[in-house]
């Protein structure tokens, strides 16, 4: 009886992460260049020149951003400035 109770609890389980909220990917709206040299910077694409990128519903600018396609992560350098909808704008 404890097996079988462990062997649907497992199955249960084992099902959620599927269940999980899904992360929206990061969506190159332009960039002037786009380099991926891994030796550079390993595991990026590196973006320069009037980089405009769209993440949740968060639009942002940038001079130059690495993007990290594998851990959906982006760092921005240089003039930055970010705009929510109505709720948010940074400059």
């Amino acid at each position: 009886m404890k097996k079988l109770f462990f062997i649907i609890t497992s199955f249960i389980l084992w099902g959620l992460p599927s269940l999980a909220q899904q992360k929206n990917k990061i969506i190159i709206e332009n960039a002037d260049f786009s380099n991926k040299d891994q030796t550079e910077i390993p595991g990026a694409i590196v973006l320069t020149g009037n980089v405009q990128i769209l993440h949740d519903g968060v639009r942002m600018w940038c001079n130059k951003g690495y993007l990290f396609e594998a851990e959906n992560y982006f760092k921005a350098f240089g003039d930055f400035k970010m705009n929510q909808g109505d709720t948010l704008f940074m400059d």
